[in-house]
């Protein structure tokens, strides 16, 4: 056994190494005095971490929203690719996820109809555009729809399309 009798200035006798479950008790005792100093901002942190977890696909939906607003102002093709990109989130959102074997013609298309009959003319314009996208070079000039009215579309289609209605209907 060693023991330090006249330690050198400077010199530390060596100290313990904690276990882990130590480092845990002592993690425990400080977090635990923290939420009791304060106590307010914890309970203002645990409510809002539970309301985001009780509205997270809203909450998502409502992200999706902003990106999709600002990938809209890009040209046509983009704006086409976007609302493909918000169309495919809120049905995975809504629990109906594209199957991989499906197209989005075959898929979106009749989602589209069960949701809305009265804009029969919107949906087939958006998935002209979306064949339009997906098959056309991307040098192609000529869009099936006239470019000022694709936006027009997109944006009908999401309106439609909304993540309320699309949880209110069957998976196909």
């Amino acid at each position: 056994m060693w023991v330090p009798v006249e330690p050198t200035p400077g010199y530390q006798p060596p100290r313990m190494a904690r276990t882990y479950g130590e480092m845990a008790l002592a993690f425990l005792a400080e977090f635990s005095g923290s939420i009791r100093e304060h106590w307010a901002i914890a309970l203002f942190a645990a409510t809002l971490a539970s309301a985001g977890v009780w509205r997270r696909r809203s909450l998502l939906n409502a992200i999706a929203c902003v990106v999709w607003q600002g990938r809209l102002l890009g040209g046509p093709r983009h704006a086409v690719l976007a609302t493909m990109w918000l169309l495919e989130q809120r049905a995975r959102l809504a629990g109906c996820g594209r199957p991989h074997e499906r197209t989005l013609a075959q898929w979106h298309g009749r989602r589209l109809g069960a949701l809305d009959s009265c804009s029969a003319e919107t949906n087939l314009r958006l998935i002209q555009l979306f064949d339009w996208v997906l098959d056309a070079p991307h040098r192609a000039i000529v869009c099936p729809v006239p470019e000022t009215e694709v936006r027009k579309v997109c944006r009908e289609a999401i309106r439609t399309a909304s993540l309320a209605a699309m949880r209110g209907t069957a998976c196909f």
